[in-house]
């Protein structure tokens, strides 16, 4: 990291790097997967009651369990869970959830859902990459769809969301981001923004209660009806 920061190149790679350590991605997958057990609940209950949706496309979702917290709260809906193969490998079974291995950064979206998810994605990208992914994900959702995006964000002046150990988390977590994947935790309004190039209104913004530095963006392409 120390080089990265003297000559400004981070070497990034991170996810190579991790599927050729079984232990240590089996660790991370974990992780993630914990986190996910505990924000799910509250997600699904902001994200609203989605009445009419039947299917939903989760990017980047490996473990699936946002996904099956959404099928099990919506009994009509499917969802399609896609990530890179090792991040699928212990994800859930849940019986209405697919997975479909695929490489996002390089592979296009196909098809048209009601709900799109993109979840603790964004911020392992570069600016480009990051809203060209973010228009790709909006190009999926059908009329009167939904996007749902939860990123890690702190603003600087967000004392009431945390105090010194959250700021200092998300400072390294961002250098982290930007030496071993070129990403960056952004600010709200830069997702903000981002959302409105890809044609999309926003209709909510969420600072999730048992996380102090989460916040959900729900949108829906402008023009349409959002689902109620």
């Amino acid at each position: 990291m120390a080089d990265a920061v003297r000559t400004g190149r981070p070497p990034g790679g991170f996810y190579p790097w991790l599927e050729q350590r079984p232990r240590l991605s089996a660790a991370f997958h974990t992780l993630q997967g914990g986190l996910a057990s505990w924000l799910a609940e509250e997600v699904v209950e902001l994200a609203g009651p989605l009445e009419g949706a039947t299917g939903l496309l989760d990017l980047g979702g490996g473990h699936g369990l946002y996904s099956e917290a959404f099928c099990r709260a919506h009994p009509r809906l499917t969802a399609t869970v896609v990530d890179l193969p090792g991040a699928l490998e212990d994800g859930t079974t849940h019986e209405r959830v697919t997975r479909h291995a695929a490489d996002l950064a390089k592979e296009g979206i196909d098809g048209e859902y009601d709900v799109v998810l993109l979840f603790n994605v964004l911020h392992g990208f570069p600016e480009e990459e990051a809203r060209g992914l973010l228009a790709r994900a909006a190009g999926a959702v059908r009329q009167g769809g939904r996007l749902l995006v939860l990123e890690t964000v702190l603003e600087p002046t967000d004392e009431h969301r945390g105090g010194q150990a959250e700021a200092a988390f998300t400072a390294g977590f961002s250098l982290s981001l930007w030496h071993t994947q070129g990403g960056a935790v952004r600010p709200a309004r830069t997702i903000e923004d981002w959302l409105g190039e890809a044609g999309c209104v926003a209709l909510a913004r969420h600072e999730l209660s048992r996380s102090a530095t989460h916040t959900l963006f729900i949108a829906t392409p402008a023009g349409r009806e959002a689902l109620r």
